[in-house]
């Protein structure tokens, strides 16, 4: 179709006039773009409007791979066989006389905003972002609402088998989820807890405190996306009995399914019903350490507040070095709201602010004095208060609305 019209058009010629238009884009564009239909596009944009000019073609993918100055023919090999790895595909070009084109497509599984972003400096510029719109974009989606999957069975204590959880979730990570890796968690009754182990760890003790338990679960969580799926056995205390509770996000309700069922077939899983969420009571996430908890007068109120509501309320301390908190990040995963007091906006707290947008939880922004958030965040609650009393109660008033 463009090859037809591009054979009816006059030659480009080399004007030299300063551009006069400068356009800016936000699209969806169809999840069904084959390479041919992209790199046509392309060729016929550079022929009709850039004089010919190559394009400058970089990509991202999800293992946290860039290739720069990537040829077409090694974007058709992604395209064709590495597609599921795809994550960020840059597009530029610029013309003699000063014509330039930006197009950048996101692969992101699990973002529903807009996935396609064009910049255009260029006499022609409303032509150019015609013909991008009528080769490649479609309609928004009918749902904003990010594909996932819960469900909770009923699990006799007796039978939990960790070999068969390990065994289990590592067949999901290799043959279904490309290798993600995998990171476990347990907790017992007399209060202790064990975060970011290996397979081998879980293996040695969970024999260990097999009278003890309280949670074993098993994460697998791809950072660069928040793509996740994870297993949770919870286990009443004395009474050998318990739930098991299964959170898969990965952005593929087909692959979903296929995850679930084979999770429930290698785990001899019985399904209790389909829940609305992944915790029985709502879980938070605080931006603290557990010191600062137990000092800083607004922890201790908001630490109290979640105990008369019986919220359980997990600390994370971001001043810390990225790896020792994001190994909890498949446990903060499973909060419904994060908080973040950014009273002082040191980089690590605005990236944990980052995080929870990305995998879509309720944002509650705290500080002391004023501060300007990005566009990105503006649909988190902001709260501003004082370090008093009357401050702290208007805080927790604040929270009280979320709550309910």
């Amino acid at each position: 179709m463009l090859r037809d019209l591009h054979s009816s058009l006059p030659k480009w010629q080399h004007t030299f006039a300063q551009p006069t238009l400068k356009l800016e884009d936000a699209f969806y564009y169809s999840d069904f773009l084959s390479f041919e239909t992209l790199t046509e596009m392309v060729w016929y944009l550079s022929d009709r409007y850039l004089g010919g000019s190559a394009f400058h073609i970089r990509l991202e993918t999800t293992n946290g791979d860039t290739y720069l100055a990537l040829k077409f023919r090694e974007l058709r090999y992604f395209f064709q066989q590495q597609r599921n790895k795809l994550w960020m595909l840059d597009l530029y070009s610029a013309s003699y006389d000063g014509q330039q084109l930006f197009l950048r497509l996101w692969f992101h599984p699990l973002s529903k905003d807009p996935n396609a972003h064009v910049q255009l400096v260029s006499q022609y510029a409303e032509e150019i972002l015609e013909v991008i719109h009528h080769t490649i974009s479609k309609e928004p989606p009918a749902s904003s609402e990010q594909a996932c999957l819960h469900r909770s069975y009923v699990c006799s204590q007796a039978r939990f088998d960790i070999l068969e959880l390990v065994a289990a979730t590592r067949y999901i990570s290799e043959y279904m989820l490309d290798g993600v890796h995998t990171v476990g968690y347990l907790s017992t009754y007399s209060g202790l807890q064990f975060s970011g182990l290996s397979r081998y760890q879980l293996l040695r003790l969970v024999p260990e405190y097999q009278d003890q338990l309280k949670e074993v679960s098993i994460g697998m969580l791809r950072l660069t996306t928040g793509q996740s799926a994870s297993v949770i056995y919870r286990f009443q205390e004395r009474q050998g009995r318990g739930q098991v509770f299964q959170s898969i996000m990965w952005g593929d309700p087909s692959l979903h399914n296929q995850l679930a069922k084979e999770l429930e077939y290698r785990l001899r899983l019985t399904r209790k019903s389909v829940i609305p969420d992944i915790l029985p009571t709502p879980s938070w996430v605080l931006d603290s350490g557990l010191n600062t908890l137990r000092m800083d007068p607004l922890g201790q109120g908001i630490s109290s507040w979640a105990d008369r509501h019986e919220i359980s309320l997990s600390a994370v301390q971001t001043s810390c070095s990225h790896k020792a908190w994001e190994e909890r990040l498949e446990f903060m995963r499973m909060a419904t709201v994060w908080l973040v007091d950014l009273t002082v906006p040191t980089p690590e707290k605005w990236y944990f602010a980052g995080i929870a947008q990305i995998l879509g939880k309720q944002l509650v922004l705290l500080s002391q004095s004023p501060i300007q958030i990005s566009t990105d965040l503006q649909s988190a609650t902001l709260i501003q208060y004082s370090p008093d009393e009357t401050g702290i109660t208007q805080v927790l008033k604040r929270l009280e609305a979320i709550v309910h």
